[in-house]
């Protein structure tokens, strides 16, 4: 039969952050009342491999204590997911024929119409 420090020490083996031994100690006893080691285990395994796949960074995954205290064993997204993938489509502009693209002139009269200016030669409706 293992003691509960050993037991403790092989779950410690698996979880991802190693920090705060002693507040994980404490929190490993807690859970071992509720948990069996096997579930802890593989909680702490899938934990480590959703964390992995997702490339959290250290200081983001919890510390230890507070993963065993919010039971995070029993959580139901321990699986990693496959990668979103965009759904954007890049669709490149049409080429507009040289005959059909403005003049300079043409664009400078659009910009000042669209200013609230008149542009050269244009008649506009109450002004």
């Amino acid at each position: 039969m293992t003691t509960p420090e050993e037991e403790f020490e092989s779950w410690w083996m698996h979880y991802p952050r190693k920090v705060d031994k002693g507040h994980a100690r404490r929190a490993f006893a807690k859970a071992r009342k509720v948990a069996s080691l096997p579930d802890l285990i593989e909680g702490a395994d899938k934990f480590g491999k959703l964390v992995k796949s997702k490339g959290t960074p250290a200081e983001f995954v919890p510390h230890p204590a507070t993963w065993l205290n919010g039971e995070r064993w029993a959580d139901e997204e321990l699986t990693p997911k496959a990668p979103l993938v965009s759904r954007r489509v890049f669709v490149p502009e049409p080429e507009v024929p040289a005959e059909e693209r403005m003049t300079a002139e043409q664009l400078q009269e659009v910009r000042a119409i669209i200013r609230g200016g008149l542009g050269s030669g244009y008649v506009g409706v109450g002004k």
